[in-house]
């Protein structure tokens, strides 16, 4: 990890000189797991964000010593979405896939914004690129210049469920130790499994057969996993939840840092607005990986016009401990007076009570539907961080459309107290573009897409990708599909 001084410094030097520092190849790595069809699918934002005509794509397949099985080569110079079954590229299944962009450009960002998909029976699973080998030594230099544990991980372990981690190798072969921790209110768990895994390699680790005397329902717990070093490579866990039949719900795993002491020079409150989703439950996950200290965390409440109709405190968080906040916004709001089908969207805010406000807060905002929940690893803003003078607001990211699937896409502005705006939402698709939809932001609330009302749905599960762009620089996204017979959910923010 590098700290968040850096990170905002970073940004600050391409804003003010966009030559410094330049970055011509980001990367990622894509795990090939049984049971499932596995894609990676992305906008040509390099053409349609920057006008870059000449960036490259190179695949390439590993087996599971290791070993180059072959590269392909893909030109990205139509305005269009790729998508592609990595599989059917090979003659052989590979156990991972290695995915690089090269541009003569400057990319300005190592990671590139792709979806990764796994697609089985009754589910599919997204999330974005989240691990890769590093361009050279002084980035590592700068990346892994602070080793944290990683977190924000769901735990669900019962006669239903089991949670897993794969962990993926780098470039060289490693043999090395996960050390894992996990902490309930009742007890703490402790234990140090030996990994033995050929470069870029994955495996997968189960917390059944990790704990086996460990049962979720009896006890909520919070993991922690230390993962050993690893030259040259960026490396994050990908966990989530599985059922026996195989489907999961999974994201990447994020900085344990309530060991590293960050914060904002004042007191001033970070926050987020989020969406509702009719049909789909949501709740907020917020684990004590936080700086140390202790925050209030509030939940206020918007009307389907941006109006804040109310506001509860979900809880103190302090930071490092055993306890979490797993809020409800449904019963939050019932228990505030307030009917769940007033609400147009949520605002999360937390305060600094000890110590600092953390330039990190961290949490997981969750939507489901009573079976597998997609859990979206997001981020509070803080009005601190760097936003250059005349900056517009620009967010795009995928969708899924048909094919037995519902799918949502909710775009906010962040600042509640800020005014109402338009987004004009530009959608693409294989052949290009498909339409633009022009609609109003009203300040503290979303405008949401049902993805299947305005895009034609066919028999075929297919990516749409939209682009949003405002005025307001502070413009996300958030994307949740869900399958029609299953009810499993797959989501993500955007990019």
């Amino acid at each position: 990890m590098q700290s968040f001084k850096n990170v905002e410094n970073i940004r600050q030097d391409y804003h003010f000189d966009p030559a410094r520092n330049s970055v011509h190849r980001s990367s990622l790595l894509v795990p090939e797991i049984p049971g499932c069809e596995v894609n990676i699918s992305f906008l040509n934002h390099f053409l349609l964000k920057r006008g870059y005509q000449n960036v490259a794509c190179r695949i390439t397949g590993i087996d599971e010593a290791g070993d180059l099985i072959e590269t392909r080569f893909i030109k990205i110079n139509e305005p269009i979405v790729y998508s592609i079954s990595l599989r059917d590229l090979f003659n052989s299944t590979p156990a991972n896939y290695l995915v690089e962009f090269y541009a003569s450009d400057n990319l300005f960002i190592p990671f590139p914004a792709v979806m990764i998909n796994h697609k089985g029976e009754g589910f599919l699973n997204s999330v974005h690129s989240y691990n890769r080998v590093l361009n050279d030594v002084f980035e590592d230099d700068r990346i892994n210049k602070i080793h944290v544990r990683e977190a924000s991980i769901d735990v669900c372990v019962d006669d239903v469920y089991d949670t897993f981690v794969i962990f993926a190798a780098g470039q060289m072969s490693i043999d090395g130790e996960l050390k894992f921790e996990l902490m309930s209110s009742k007890e703490r768990y402790e234990r140090i499994e030996t990994i033995s895994a050929e470069r870029l390699t994955t495996q997968r680790l189960s917390l059944r057969k990790l704990f086996p005397n460990f049962k979720s329902d009896k006890e909520p717990a919070i993991l922690k996993i230390e993962q050993p070093q690893q030259l040259l490579f960026y490396g994050r866990l990908f966990a989530g939840i599985s059922t026996q039949d195989g489907a999961f719900s999974a994201n990447h795993s994020y900085y344990d840092t309530s060991n590293v002491p960050e914060y904002w020079d004042d007191g001033a409150y970070s926050y987020a607005i989020y969406p509702i989703f009719r049909g789909l439950n949501a709740r907020i996950r917020m684990y004590p990986i936080m700086s140390p200290g202790v925050l209030k965390l509030e939940v206020a409440f918007h009307d389907h016009k941006g109006l804040e109709i109310g506001r509860r405190d979900i809880g103190l968080l302090s930071s490092p401990s055993n306890e979490f906040i797993d809020a409800d916004i449904n019963d939050t709001a019932i228990a505030s007076g307030i009917n769940p089908e007033e609400i147009g969207a949520f605002s999360l805010y937390s305060s600094p009570v000890k110590g600092g406000t953390p330039k990190r807060v961290n949490h997981q905002l969750v939507y489901s539907s009573g079976k597998l929940s997609c859990s979206i690893n997001a981020s509070l803003e803080n009005k601190n961080e760097f936003v250059p003078g005349g900056k517009t607001g620009r967010t795009w990211g995928q969708t899924l459309v048909g094919g037995g699937y519902n799918s949502w896409l909710a775009l906010s502005a962040q600042d509640p107290e800020a005014g109402t705006d338009f987004v004009e939402v530009h959608f693409y698709d294989n052949t290009g573009s498909i339409g633009t939809l022009r609609r109003e932001i009203p300040s503290g609330c979303c405008a949401t897409f049902d993805m299947n009302s305005i895009v034609k749905v066919t028999e075929s599960p297919r990516y749409v990708w939209f682009m949003a762009e405002s005025k307001r620089p502070d413009l996300k996204a958030i994307v949740v599909s869900q399958n029609l017979l299953s009810g499993h959910c797959s989501g993500e923010h955007g990019f």
